[in-house]
């Protein structure tokens, strides 16, 4: 595996927020962090608070933080609209997070997301858990919150050179429509 930044991919979400570390090395851990029993600030605090100590772990010296965060943009599209404050609230306090540590952060909009990981961006979720997991079968994903997230990180990665796979040029077509920090 090639030599690569350290990378950690987010899929926000007030119940269940997928979240993949791939480390320079390219080792890959997911995570699900799921603040049961919370609402409302103490919920969005409870998130941020525990995706910061994955980007930026307490007592790591600085170059061992990540080197970059994608978050997946928020959609806003779809039937149910419950919360909508809520999750823009996470989406803002995360980036305004993110920001003040100094660690770069870009957004990666669903569809992208969808063709990175299917080769098509209006692919449905399970689609892309299957293609996720198949993908990358060394990496125990447990549903589609985790996915996501390793399709963002495994997205970053391959922009930044150090890809966790080999991916058509089809689905690679998705790295040029986000905007990624320059990290030299």
């Amino acid at each position: 595996m090639n030599a690569g930044p350290r990378v950690v991919g987010v899929d926000l979400s007030l119940t269940s927020t997928g979240v993949a570390v791939v480390e320079r090395d390219g080792a890959v851990a997911v995570h699900r962090l799921q603040p049961k029993g919370m609402s409302g600030h103490e919920r969005l605090r409870w998130i941020v608070e525990h995706v910061e100590a994955l980007c930026s772990p307490l007592f790591a010296p600085r170059d061992e933080w990540a080197d970059v965060v994608v978050v997946e943009a928020l959609f806003v599209g779809g039937k149910t609209q419950g919360s909508l404050g809520e999750r823009f609230g996470l989406f803002w306090l995360l980036r305004d997070r993110l920001y003040s540590l100094g660690i770069p952060a870009t957004t990666m909009e669903p569809s992208q997301l969808k063709k990175y990981a299917t080769g098509r961006g209006n692919a449905g979720k399970d689609e892309v858990l299957l293609g996720v997991a198949r993908r990358y079968p060394d990496v125990e994903i447990t549903g589609n919150d985790q996915a996501d997230a390793l399709a963002l990180a495994a997205a970053a990665r391959d922009h930044y050179g150090a890809p966790l796979a080999v991916v058509p040029q089809v689905h690679r077509e998705a790295l040029a429509k986000v905007v990624w920090p320059d990290l030299a």
